[in-house]
This record gives structure tokens, C-alpha cells and sequence, in this order.
């Protein structure tokens, strides 16, 4: 049996609407405006509604015209649906924010987000906090310096991006960036050369930095089910596992089953430092 209803997609004057038809009479049901919304979206926006029209149909109707108490239900689901979907497709462009490293940045960052970082050469500081946001602020030898650089944060659908961008300056003038970020945030670090220190910070972290060195803190068995740390050319120092390598090649791994999160660390040419008490189960409660 036919579905009781077609969805088709309909452009006047370049403006488009999604079309709900009876397949009896073709007699238009509903129409759904789709504004600022390209033609790729458009097409999955479809492909999402017609699976959904299909689904809600699917049980037998009387003849070929839909249900009377279906098609409102259809109505209400295609309605929000595109209100859903329109939300999806732009909110990442009405909330990005960007701004010079001479100046603070500040925007809401949820609780056990994922932060993506990608960040010219420089020193950065990942601190814990008690607040919903992130805040990110520089220093560096000239204030010409911090002019040079630029914050870019892009919202995603489980947390964000930061890019930290900017001309590269031999020793690059000192420029320092601390980033303040929710207790309990899990993130990923891709930096060319420079410092990395993690202080309090609870959840994934994948840091991977070309040359230089990687820290952090407060490490505790209890909190991990992995670890693993590796260097190209270097030293991997663990105070929290005991573990002293230093040369080429140097790596260690640890599996916890009873951990909570993933750490991986890896420098090309430097150094990795994990200090903290692997024999304690971690500071504070255990995520819920």
C-alpha cells in the first residue's frame, strides 16, 4: 500500500517550502517554510521527514485519504521538526565569536563538553572551574603582540572549537593564553610547538603537540581506563605511575577498567609530564 501522503519540496521565487499533499487528491495539507536553508539540508531536512511521515503512517487508513486524526499529528511533527532543524543549521553561524587576544573572550560552555583546541605556537594553561563558560585570556611581550592574535570560537553540537590564530614570530613573544573551561570538560589540543599544562581539569583529553612539552596534574588511577603517553624524540616522566623514560620511541600505556575517562598525550620532540598519585581514586565525586 502507497503512503497516504507525499512530501516534496517546493521553490517560488527562490524562497523554499517543504509540501505535505494528499497522494488522493494532491490537494496541498501543509506547507513549511524553510528560509536561509541550502539545498544539501534542504534534501536531509526531506529525506528526515518523509522517513518520519512514512513511519507515523504506516498503519492501515481508511481507502487512500490519511487518517483525520493522523494528518494533525503529522502537521505538529513536520512543524517542529523544521523548527529543529532550522535551529540546527544556524545556530553555528549566529553564535560565533571572534575577537583579538588583546581582549577577553567569554561564551557559555556547558558542563561536560567537548572543547576542540587548535592553536598557533604558544603556551597554554587549561584550568578548572566551577563556572558554565569558557574564558580565555592572553599575555604576551608587546601588546602588539596580543593585536596580532585572534580568538575564534565555533559552537558545535556537543561543546566547541577554539582557534587561536595568528602570524608565527620567532620565540613566538612569549605569547601565553589561559583557557578556563567547566570542571568537568573533555577536549582535544593540536599545537605545532609550544606548552601545554592541564590544572583540575576532569575528563578525555587527546593533546598532541609537534615540539615542546605537555603537563598535567592531579592524575589519578582511579579517574582514567587509558592512558597513553608517547614521544618521538624525548622523555615521558610519570609521577603518577612511576614511570621515567627517556630517548627515542618512548611510550607507556596503563588500562584501568574502572576508570572514567581517556587520556592520550604524544609530543614529536619534547617532553610529557603526568604528575599526581595513580594509588589515589581521584579528588571529588565520580561523574554521575
Amino acid at each position: 500500500m502507497g503512503c497516504a501522503v507525499c512530501i516534496s519540496l517546493l521553490h517560488p521565487h527562490n524562497h523554499k517550502f517543504v509540501i505535505l499533499r494528499s497522494e488522493a487528491t494532491k490537494d496541498p495539507l501543509l506547507a513549511i517554510p524553510l528560509f536561509a536553508v541550502s539545498s544539501r539540508q534542504s534534501a536531509r531536512f526531506l529525506q528526515w521527514t518523509e522517513g518520519s511521515a512514512v513511519a507515523l503512517l504506516e498503519k492501515p487508513t481508511s481507502g487512500n485519504q490519511p487518517s483525520p486524526t493522523r494528518v494533525p499529528e503529522l502537521m505538529r511533527l513536520l512543524s517542529c521538526a523544521a523548527a529543529a532543524f532550522l535551529l540546527a543549521c544556524n545556530i553555528a553561524g549566529f553564535a560565533e565569536t571572534k575577537t583579538s587576544c588583546s581582549q577577553t573572550l567569554n561564551v557559555p560552555l556547558q558542563s561536560r563538553a567537548v572543547l576542540i583546541i587548535d592553536s598557533k605556537p604558544a603556551g597554554l594553561q587549561i584550568v578548572a572551574t566551577d563556572r558554565d563558560e569558557l574564558r580565555v585570556s592572553c599575555t604576551a611581550g608587546s601588546d602588539e603582540a596580543t593585536q596580532d592574535v585572534s580568538l575564534h570560537f565555533s559552537p558545535t553540537a556537543n561543546g566547541g572549537k577554539l582557534s587561536i590564530e595568528g602570524p608565527v614570530h620567532h620565540g613566538n613573544n612569549n605569547l601565553q593564553v589561559k583557557i578556563e573551561v567547566p570542571r568537568r570538560t573533555s577536549f582535544a589540543i593540536r599545537m605545532l610547538a609550544g606548552q601545554v599544562t592541564v590544572e583540575g581539569v576532569k575528563g578525555d583529553k587527546d593533546i598532541e603537540v609537534g615540539a615542546g612539552q605537555i603537563t598535567i596534574s592531579s592524575i589519578h588511577e582511579g579517574d582514567y581506563r587509558s592512558v597513553n603517553a608517547s614521544v618521538g624524540i624525548g622523555q615521558v616522566h610519570s609521577q603518577a605511575f612511576g614511570v621515567d623514560k627517556g630517548g627515542f620511541f618512548r611510550s607507556f600505556k596503563r588500562e584501568n577498567p574502572n576508570g572514567d575517562y581517556r587520556l592520550l598525550a604524544h609530543v614529536t620532540t619534547g617532553q610529557i609530564e603526568l604528575l599526581g598519585n595513580a594509588h589515589q581514586t581521584g579528588d571529588g565525586p565520580k561523574p554521575d
